[in-house]
C-alpha cells in the first residue's frame, strides 16, 4: 500500500479521517528538504506549508498508509496547488 508523508496541518488525524481512510505508521523524517511557507491560503489567510529542496536540511513528519489517494489529491488541490511526488523517506526506526 502506498505511503503518505505528512507534514505540517496535514499530520491532523482528525483532518484526515474526515478526507480517506488510512493506517499510521509512525514517524518520518526527509533529508535535503525544509519546510517553507511560500504560498498564501485566503481561506485559511496565513502561508500555506510546503517542502523545498534545501541540502543538508530536514522535515519531520507522519507517515500514513493510505489505499486511494484520489479523495486527497482533491483535499490538497492536486495538481494545481500541491503536486504529489515521490521523495525518500526515512521511517522511526531506520534513524536511531
Amino acid at each position: 500500500m502506498p505511503l503518505y508523508f505528512a507534514y505540517g496541518n496535514c499530520m491532523s488525524f482528525s483532518d484526515l479521517e474526515r478526507t480517506t481512510s488510512f493506517e499510521y505508521v509512525g514517524t518520518g523524517i526527509v533529508f535535503d528538504y525544509r519546510l517553507a511557507f511560500l504560498l498564501y491560503s485566503r481561506t485559511r489567510q496565513g502561508g500555506v506549508a510546503d517542502i523545498v529542496y534545501a541540502p543538508g536540511e530536514k522535515v519531520e513528519g507522519i507517515l500514513f498508509e493510505v489505499p486511494d489517494f484520489k479523495q486527497l489529491d482533491k483535499r490538497e488541490g492536486n495538481p494545481n496547488f500541491y503536486r504529489r511526488r515521490e521523495i525518500e523517506v526515512w521511517d522511526e526506526q531506520a534513524c536511531e
